[in-house]
């Protein structure tokens, strides 16, 4: 029969292991979030680079039609007239 000291043992030896099973969940829980923010964060960037190009392309077509507007104003006899 065991003593009550080896009673004592044995419950602390299960307690330590339900904490490093509890633990060991914990950290693959954590090492499971951080592979997803990595790849949220890898699409958000993604994101943010396809956005850069349409703004260059909106900044594009905006100096074109402000070309277009210049050059149109200079070719209007009507508005040179007024200048």
């Amino acid at each position: 029969m065991p003593t009550p000291f080896e009673v004592s043992v044995d419950e602390w030896v299960r307690k330590i292991n339900r904490q490093f099973y509890q633990l060991d969940e914990e950290v693959v829980d954590l090492h499971n979030l951080s592979i997803e923010n990595y790849h949220d964060i890898t699409h958000l960037m993604d994101e943010i680079e396809e956005l850069k190009v349409k703004i260059q392309e909106i900044n594009q077509e905006i100096n074109t039609i402000k070309f277009i507007q210049v050059i149109a104003i200079n070719n209007n006899p009507i508005l040179m007239k007024k200048t």
